[in-house]
Order: structure tokens, then sequence, then C-alpha cells
């Protein structure tokens, strides 16, 4: 069975509604599209590098042991981009 949820558009959602149920998963729950739509923003948020802190390149076990613990920090933070340490640290 469809979905019977109408999207803003007018056109009918065309995922399959959960068993037993009108509405697929995104449509059962209220607020859980906003919710999922606002996640996808923060993911794709354009991330400033001018923002870092400056960093020497490491020479030592001990100052790059630093740099990853800022870069943590930074990313928990929302100023690092998860891709941009990624990439780092690969």
């Amino acid at each position: 069975m469809q979905c019977q949820k109408n999207k803003r558009d007018g056109t009918q959602c065309r995922a399959r509604a959960l068993t037993g149920k009108k509405y697929c998963s995104l449509h059962s729950e209220p607020g859980k599209a906003a919710e999922l739509g606002c996640r996808g923003g923060r993911r794709r948020a354009v991330h400033n590098p001018d923002d870092l802190q400056d960093f020497q390149p490491p020479k030592t076990a001990a100052e790059l042991r630093d740099l990853l613990a800022q870069s943590i920090i930074e990313i928990r933070a929302g100023k690092l981009d998860p891709k941009l340490a990624n990439s780092i640290s690969g």
C-alpha cells in the first residue's frame, strides 16, 4: 500500500506505507521530515577555515597528538568539516 500523505506540491508520497498503517515511516511521526531536513542542512554546512587554530606541521608524536586533539575539539564545535578531518587522518 502506498503512503496516503500529500507532499507540499500536492502530489502523493510514493513511498510504501508501514504495515497496517496509512503512512510511510517518514510521515508516520509528526516532525520527522523536518528533523531529517535539518540534519541534512547541518551536514552540508559550509565551514569557515578562518576560525581554525593555526598549527605548524607536527614534528613529534606529542605535537601530532595535540593537533589531533584540537581537530576533534573543532569538529565537535562545528568549526572543522568532518570530511576534511577524515581526509587528514586517512
